[in-house]
Parts: C-alpha cells; sequence; structure tokens
C-alpha cells in the first residue's frame, strides 16, 4: 500500500539542488571547500554525485521522520561525516570516500523506506481509527501530514482535530507547495479564486497535490 492507494480511497470515499556540475558538484558550494575531502568530493564527479544524492536522501528523511526523532537523526548523519572525514587520513582517499559515501546511501535509502511505510501505515488507520491516526499526524512536520490533518478537521470530525490546528496545517501545506512547485501552488490559488469553491474544495485540492508529488 502506498500514500496514492491508501488516499483514493479515504478521500474518494470521504468525499536539492541542482544536478552535479561546475561550482556545485557535491551537496556544498565547492567554492567554499577548504578540506581534503571536500576538494576531492568537488574534484571527482563521481563522488560528487554520490554526495549530493546522499544529501537529498537524508533531507529526505529529516522531512519524513517524526518531529521527535529529527534530533537522532542529525546526530547520526553528524557522527557519519565525522567518519567520512577521516578518509584523508587513508591512503587511497577516493576509494574510502566511495565506500563511506555508498554504505551511508544505503542506511539512508533504508531508513526513509522505514518512514515512509510508517506514515504510510497511518494514512491506511485513517477510516478506522481517525483520532489515533490525528495524533500521530499532530508528529510530523511534513506537509503531506499537514495536509492530511486539514483534511481530517474537514471531513472526519471524529479525528478531533480543531480549527485553530487545521488552518494552521493548511497554511504550512501550502507555503511549502509555493516553494517546491509553483505551477501546483497557482492550482490551489485559482481554487480560491473561484466564489463557487468552498473549504471542502480547497482541503481536497491541497491534499491532491501533495499525495500527487508523494
Amino acid at each position: 500500500m502506498n500514500y496514492r492507494s491508501a488516499a483514493v480511497r479515504i478521500v474518494v470515499g470521504g468525499a536539492l539542488l541542482l544536478g552535479a556540475s561546475g561550482a556545485w558538484a557535491a551537496s556544498f558550494d565547492c567554492k567554499q571547500a577548504s578540506t581534503a575531502v571536500e576538494k576531492r568530493l568537488c574534484a571527482v564527479p563521481a563522488l560528487g554525485d554520490l554526495d549530493d544524492q546522499l544529501d537529498e536522501s537524508y533531507r529526505a528523511l529529516v522531512e519524513t521522520t517524526p518531529r521527535s526523532s529529527v534530533a537522532s537523526v542529525r546526530d547520526q548523519q553528524r557522527a557519519w561525516l565525522r567518519q567520512r572525514n577521516a578518509c584523508a587520513q587513508d591512503a587511497k582517499l577516493d576509494d574510502c570516500l566511495q565506500r563511506s559515501l555508498k554504505a551511508r546511501a544505503d542506511v539512508l535509502a533504508k531508513a526513509l523506506t522505514a518512514q515512509q511505510q510508517a506514515l504510510d501505515r497511518i494514512i491506511a488507520s485513517i477510516p478506522t481509527a481517525p483520532a489515533d491516526a490525528a495524533r500521530q499526524l499532530q508528529g510530523y512536520d511534513t506537509p503531506l501530514a499537514s495536509a492530511w490533518l486539514a483534511y481530517l478537521h474537514q471531513f472526519v470530525p471524529a479525528a478531533g482535530v480543531d480549527a485553530a490546528l487545521a488552518n494552521a496545517r493548511f497554511e504550512s501545506a501550502r507555503k511549502a507547495l509555493r516553494k517546491v512547485d509553483t505551477f501546483a501552488a497557482s492550482l490551489l490559488d485559482d481554487v480560491d479564486g473561484m466564489p463557487a469553491m468552498q473549504a471542502p474544495e480547497r482541503v481536497l485540492t491541497l491534499l491532491r497535490l501533495w499525495i500527487e508529488r508523494d
């Protein structure tokens, strides 16, 4: 089961960076590279690509992780960075960096999959346990969770999501949408501009847009 399949049943039933090149060959501005490791990540395209992809996965994991566990994820990343930087002492620096980057990428991919599955299970539980689902969703800052909380307030009173929380989360998800997809955000603006469109349509449009992105 995924977000889309869970959402279709519930909704229908209920109603980072540029590609590696130039000065941005890695996850950071190579013009600011100062250590041997950073300089090597910028000098070797294959390593820079790995670093960029790894950073993207890390950011996705932070966004998908419950708020209470984000600090732990960041601590683990800092610990890995220390390990990666230790490659500067290795006689075969490139090989060491490649092993370190690939190993960390694998760890992040597995962690991200686990977090996405956990969030999916919460969403899938909405029809049978809406209040518990709402409580768990409040622990996430991801725009998708925010859009679902707005949905629960509008369509599932038993979830117990109050208007203030729903409005705040709606605006949070809307703001995030504007940052990542101006076209999708304009579609939501179009709904707002139609007098006949009421709150339910606005909420459904926002949720559908985020489901499609995820």
